[in-house]
């Protein structure tokens, strides 16, 4: 009996990544419409003794099994997934198997590399200049255009998320009053995430616009985002802001920088120009601070509850207005 090889979709246009999957599952039961041999797991982890005995066991009544596995980068530990590597490494050929990543997985992910051996891989990523081209393309239908530059600001803004871009693009071309649409829009309209409003609050903090920062920092908390949220994106930026000097120091260019980081180019380009506006030292004195907090927070010196929040913000406003000077 030869082996049946798994193939792996994973990327981030979900859109079309489920497409495909659906019709996978169309075609089968086009081949086999009576079929009871057609199964999907969406907790590996807890159901890896179920995934491995249905691999093996012979279709009912049918030629084929199809299977499909989610998220089984994300969910499995290590034990379970070197379990499930070496499962997938012997499927019987009756059995079909797919799986469906539908969380991002970094280049050097072991899954591909695992998968690369024993199977198949389909790359569901997309460009900025097709994300670029699909949102041209909705606005065009309302007869609305927009500043490529700020768009292609707005696409790194939505985490290059085909989704997301594409359900924006319709609220601005539906709900944009101008036949161009405007950075004010963009800001009234579009909701971003936290990473993303924690990005603007480092753009304020680069300015040392101490008032505008402390702004964003009420709007974020009066969002409904929660405060130790803020709190950890706001260590990551400075993170970033520290790699990105010890970097430039070096003489990196941004192509190099970027792929050193894992940062879009964009973003590395957007963020070079304010490093000019932060001193190495005090960035690495915020830090600090920042562990301190942490560790306040930690052994309960500093309370803090979803009721209780006043004491764990002014620590953070102090970590802003340092900052700022």
């Amino acid at each position: 009996m030869t082996n049946s090889p798994p193939t792996l979709f994973y990327g981030d246009d979900q859109i079309h990544l489920k497409k495909e999957a659906a019709n996978w599952k169309t075609a089968f039961f086009n081949k086999y419409p009576d079929s009871n041999n057609f199964s999907e797991f969406k907790s590996p982890e807890k159901e890896l003794s179920l995934i491995l005995q249905e691999i093996q066991t012979p279709p009912f009544l049918s030629e084929k099994r199809l299977i499909f596995i989610y998220n089984a980068y994300d969910q499995l530990e290590e034990k379970s997934y070197k379990q499930f590597i070496k499962g997938l490494s012997n499927i019987p050929d009756f059995s079909v198997v797919l799986l469906i990543e539908e969380n991002k997985i970094p280049k050097n992910g072991k899954i591909l590399k695992d998968i690369t051996k024993i199977g198949r891989i389909k790359d569901f990523s997309v460009s900025a200049q097709n994300l670029a081209q699909n949102f041209n393309a909705i606005i065009g239908k309302q007869n609305k255009t927009i500043d490529q530059y700020l768009l292609k600001e707005l696409i790194i803004k939505l985490e290059q998320n085909p989704a997301k871009i594409e359900n924006e693009a319709i609220k601005l071309a539906l709900f944009s009053e101008s036949n161009q649409i405007t950075k004010n829009e963009i800001d009234q309209i579009v909701k971003f995430s936290t990473h993303i409003s924690v990005f603007e609050l480092i753009d304020s903090l680069s300015a040392k616009n101490t008032a505008k920062s402390l702004n964003n920092l009420s709007t974020l908390t009066e969002s409904g985002e929660e405060p130790t949220k803020i709190f950890f994106m706001i260590a990551r930026q400075i993170r970033i802001l520290i790699e990105l000097i010890s970097h430039k120091k070096s003489g990196a260019t941004d192509f190099e920088i970027a792929k050193l980081t894992g940062l879009h180019p964009f973003v590395v380009k957007k963020t070079l120009p304010c490093l000019k506006n932060f001193k190495l030292e005090n960035l690495e004195r915020t830090l600090n601070k920042i562990l301190e907090l942490d560790l306040n927070l930690k052994n309960g010196t500093i309370k803090y509850s979803k009721n209780s929040q006043t004491e764990y913000l002014i620590y953070l406003e102090q970590i802003i207005i340092d900052l700022c000077k």
